[in-house]
């Protein structure tokens, strides 16, 4: 990882992160996430449930090995690297400089398994947009 990605990847809020790697792990939608947040009260006290608290929640058996594995948040932090050496800044719906009318469209956009997050623009003109 470059020093500047290293930087960028240190800078990035917690909430972020967390929620980050939450979207990343498979059999986990929108939905079941907000549930997850819910039920334990944020989603770093998600990644501090054990395996048999996680399987309570009726989440699949893959979603809750990944978290408590630490296999979602390794790849959140992959994903983290990525967006620091694309100069991008990734935020969690609780951030203050989360966009205020983002907030008001029902369902936010998730990575799909099997993607990356985080993509190059296919040309300089779309890092103007």
């Amino acid at each position: 990882m470059s020093s500047a990605a290293l930087n960028s990847a240190q800078s990035i809020s917690q909430p972020a992160s967390y929620f980050l790697a939450l979207a990343l792990t498979p059999g986990l939608g929108p939905t079941r996430v907000r549930k997850l947040v819910e039920h334990f009260g944020s989603a770093e006290r998600v990644f501090h449930a054990s395996l048999t608290e996680l399987e309570a929640t009726g989440m699949p058996v893959v979603a809750a090995q990944s978290l408590a594995t630490g296999k979602s948040m390794e790849l959140a932090q992959q994903e983290i690297a990525k967006a620091a050496d694309c100069d991008a800044k990734i935020i969690a719906l609780e951030d203050a400089t989360y966009p205020a009318r983002l907030k008001e469209i029902s369902d936010t956009l998730w990575p799909r398994h099997g993607r990356t997050v985080v993509e190059r623009p296919r040309s300089s003109r779309a890092r103007d947009h």
